[in-house]
């Protein structure tokens, strides 16, 4: 943390023990082979630099790491909570525009209830499945 008081700046720092850990993470997950090669490479680079220097602070290559890293960390879980949380951001815009969340006032809790926005997830990945072509929704 850099300075002290009410403006502190929370300072992100990724150290070699945790690249490497993140690395082997995502080799046995398997989505060590889906990234893009130019986030392999980055991420090796990374690798190897933070074992030479023993940590990254750059704030712009943490921003390029970090979304590396979310993808290394995924899991079907993420991902369907990703899709059921577009959904039902998607369900609340239309349903709100046109007006139905004023008679319908519970469907807005359900919307944001984690376990309908992960049945949603659910759903949209099934139907993407068997109808890859045809927009689930």
């Amino acid at each position: 943390m850099v300075g002290c008081g009410m403006g502190a700046v929370l300072v992100r720092v990724l150290g070699y023990a945790e690249l490497l850990s993140l690395l082997r993470r995502g080799f046995r997950n398997g989505n060590w082979r889906r990234l893009r090669l130019d986030d392999k490479a980055m991420f090796s680079a990374a690798v190897w630099y933070a074992k030479v220097k023993g940590r990254i602070i750059n704030p712009r290559v943490l921003a390029q790491l970090l979304s590396v890293i979310e993808r290394l960390k995924a899991t079907v879980r993420t991902h369907i909570l990703r899709s059921g949380r577009d959904k039902a951001e998607e369900m609340l815009n239309q349903y709100k525009n046109r007006g139905i969340l004023e008679w319908l006032p519970r469907l807005k809790a359900w919307l944001n209830d984690l376990n309908y926005i992960f049945w949603l997830g659910t759903m949209q990945n099934s139907l993407q499945g068997f109808y890859p072509m045809v927009s689930a929704g």
